[in-house]
């Protein structure tokens, strides 16, 4: 994500949503998932029928209703997709509410209440939502900060005390302890499993995964029979321990779950639904 627009992100004039890097990696892991890229033909009316030997996940429909909300996410850049789909599919719709001043009635007004209507109505249209309650205080010019503080500490508590929010993101990402290197490197083994026919110690040097082995394994080294160094063995176990990571992290995040690094539900099986395509 470009750093430059890393505050901005998460705000737009469709919705916003909580700030985290998860959603990028959400993103990069669905783009590795052999389900999501089924659900997505089976979906399009314009793709062919899928081919009658092929093979679907028992639980296809979960699938398919992450493909109906996250949409097409090979042709497209995170930015583009986040604007596109992502901020609503984790985020809500609407204006993010924020703490601001919304009237200021002048020593010569009326009243405190003179005007605040109409700065209501000008401020919140056409976009207006409430996450549950808004107070509107008066503060006196002659308010001590203390009187402020201690007034704002009281809404906090009432705010604090009352029932949890609806959210009407549909979905929200799990709350689980990832490391944050198999998060931001495990995708990329992936793809490079899935698309070339490296050897596993190559694609553990070609990302970096071990500082250890660093300066003895060249990944761009010409085949050698016969050689099986301990550095290769090492690196093979370390870079398949990550891609069972990674397979369940993409194949979680078909199923609208991330990050999770547990096995699936229905794991690797698949079944052949009465409502495939035929």
């Amino acid at each position: 994500m470009d750093g430059k627009n890393n505050s901005k992100i998460f705000v737009s004039s469709r919705g916003y949503a909580p700030p985290s890097a998860e959603y990028e990696h959400f993103f990069n892991y669905l783009r590795q998932s052999p389900s999501y890229k089924l659900a997505l033909a089976d979906l399009d009316p314009n793709e062919p029928p899928v081919a009658a030997d092929v093979w679907y996940p028992q639980d296809f429909n979960t699938v398919r209703k992450t493909a109906r909300v996250a949409g097409d996410i090979y042709n497209i850049s995170f930015e583009q997709w986040w604007e596109n789909s992502g901020i609503l599919m984790f985020g809500e719709r609407g204006s993010k509410p924020m703490p601001r001043i919304v009237h200021e009635a002048g020593r010569e007004a009326r009243g405190p209440w003179h005007g605040l209507e109409a700065a209501v109505e000008c401020l919140y249209k056409p976009n207006w939502r409430t996450d549950g309650m808004t107070f509107y205080v008066e503060l006196p010019e002659e308010a001590t900060r203390t009187e402020m503080m201690r007034l704002f500490d009281e809404i906090q508590a009432r705010i604090k005390s009352m029932p949890p929010l609806y959210r009407s993101a549909k979905f929200k990402l799990s709350v689980n302890k990832i490391n944050r290197r198999t998060l931001e490197i495990g995708h990329i083994a992936l793809n490079l499993y899935q698309t070339t026919d490296m050897e596993l110690w190559r694609i553990g040097a070609k990302i970096g995964m071990s500082e250890k082995n660093k300066e003895k394994l060249d990944y761009t080294a010409p085949k050698v029979r016969h050689d099986d160094s301990d550095e290769k063995r090492s690196m093979t176990a370390m870079v398949t321990r990550l891609l069972k990571k990674a397979r369940n992290l993409s194949e979680n995040a078909a199923r609208g779950v991330f990050p999770c690094v547990d096995e699936p539900a229905f794991g690797a099986t698949f079944t052949r639904p009465k409502d495939r395509k035929t």
